[in-house]
């Protein structure tokens, strides 16, 4: 089922489906979402829960026992409950079941809230663990932006502006998997990055951190763009298909998944650990112009 939010600058669709965004509209018709029309990319902002990232052999371990894990994690293929919903605001829950159980042994509550401010919208992540022993995840959200926005303007007309100078590190891949190895990847004047449609001909999907928490796509020919700030997020992640007009904006906590290692959950620093009947709360959000 889509719930619709809009205050006349806004129309927002939301689906139960995995409380995945579907669509941004301004009140002029531009349409700043992906529509899924394409095979290299289906979905338009799924919720990355309880992992980001491919793992190794799709499995990985908690107290030496092996669990299978989809790509993705699995919440973009569940049905929320639409929790309080109004004009503005709507509020998506799902809680742990014997099916979550299967992948992730975790008696757990997720919610995940939309707000319509003026022209920006905002994403909260709330996760509570209802368990009796400590929870690890990592956790991002993958919404995926259409380049271009204007007619008569290309891929390559476009950039991301950060908010302030940055040099990044690029996380290494071999085989569409994660070494664990990082390289520079220079920005131009340590804060503005501009788009090629070959990209990821040469790149692959582009995991990026000590990056900017906040930064502005748009082109110096055109007049719409979004601001996207993520900023309790620790890592940048760019995809985007030659010929095929998106990219994403999608940010992450934390990766696992390097390549050869079937990963031990709670041997990982960086992922998130959530002590019993903890609360934890991760935000974003996105300005239209």
């Amino acid at each position: 089922m889509i719930h619709t939010l809009e205050n006349g600058d806004l129309t927002v669709q939301i689906s139960g489906m995995g409380a995945e965004l579907q669509s941004v509209r301004s009140k002029d018709g531009t349409e700043y979402i992906w529509d899924g029309s394409h095979e290299s990319l289906r979905l338009r902002a799924p919720l990355l829960f309880p992992f980001v990232s491919r793992l190794y052999e799709s499995s990985y371990k908690i107290e030496g026992k092996t669990y299978e894990m989809p790509f993705l994690g699995f919440c973009y293929d569940r049905e929320f409950v639409l929790k309080e919903a109004g004009s503005t605001y709507a509020v998506y829950v799902l809680r742990s079941s014997e099916e979550t159980k299967r992948y992730y042994p975790f008696e757990f509550v997720l919610e995940m809230g939309y707000l319509l401010d003026g022209t920006e919208l905002k994403v909260s992540i709330d996760v509570y663990n209802r368990d009796q022993k400590t929870m690890y995840f990592s956790l991002g959200w993958h919404p995926t932006l259409r380049v271009p926005l204007e007619n008569g303007l290309c891929f390559d007309d476009y950039s991301y502006v950060f908010d302030r100078p940055a040099r990044p590190l690029k996380i290494e891949r071999e085989d569409g998997k994660y070494l664990g190895a990082f390289q520079p990847f220079p920005l131009e004047e340590d804060i503005r990055l501009p788009f090629r449609d070959s990209w990821m001909d040469e790149q692959g999907v582009i995991v990026l951190r000590d990056v900017a928490k906040s930064f502005t796509l748009s082109s110096e020919k055109g007049r719409h763009g979004v601001t996207v700030s993520y900023p309790d997020m620790r890592l940048l992640v760019l995809m985007h298909k030659r010929g095929v007009p998106y990219i994403t904006a999608e940010a992450w906590t934390s990766f696992m998944g390097r390549k050869g290692i079937v990963e031990e959950l709670s041997g990982q620093p960086d992922l998130v650990p959530l002590s019993p009947g903890g609360f934890y709360r991760n935000t974003w959000s996105l300005k239209f112009f």
